[in-house]
């Protein structure tokens, strides 16, 4: 499938993609290898869980979608990108990550009700208002499963 309006796409990508992204970002960071992300989101949506859903929402008619990049099955999609089984838990702003845990922060803002997700030392956002106004609200967190 190939972007017909790319300006569109990637402010699509621009606008909600942060969670989608991280995944992207904690897999290469985990394997060594670069992944396309136009590549990544075509193969993500064109999968399906059991229950119908895609593992990432995206509307390819209509790129300006509010469900676009809601990450329906994040464990399938770190699976697929690593190779390796895991598990994803949602845990509150006080949990403490283990070392063998990798996380995602989810920020929200109280001004906007935005949220934003972020990786500890990287974001895929530069000056991200919601983590400059909001507050640390959850954590995504990944343990290493064994097949």
């Amino acid at each position: 499938m190939s972007v017909r309006y790319p300006e569109s796409f990637y402010k699509s990508v621009g606008n909600y993609a942060c969670y989608f992204l991280c995944l992207q970002k904690i897999a290469e960071n985990y394997t060594g290898f670069d992944y396309d992300t136009e590549t990544l989101i075509q193969i993500c949506s064109a999968h399906y869980m059991v229950n119908g859903k895609q593992w990432l929402t995206f509307n390819w008619d209509n790129y300006d979608d509010p469900a676009n990049f809601d990450v329906n099955d994040p464990e399938s999609i770190l699976n697929m990108l690593t190779g390796k089984k895991w598990a994803v838990s949602i845990e509150p702003s006080t949990y403490k990550p283990k070392k063998n845990e990798l996380y995602i922060e989810c920020w929200k803002n109280p001004r906007t009700g935005l949220k934003h997700f972020r990786l500890r030392d990287w974001d895929p956002l530069s000056n991200s208002v919601t983590v400059k106004e909001g507050k640390l609200d959850s954590y995504r967190v990944f343990r290493l499963m064994s097949w």
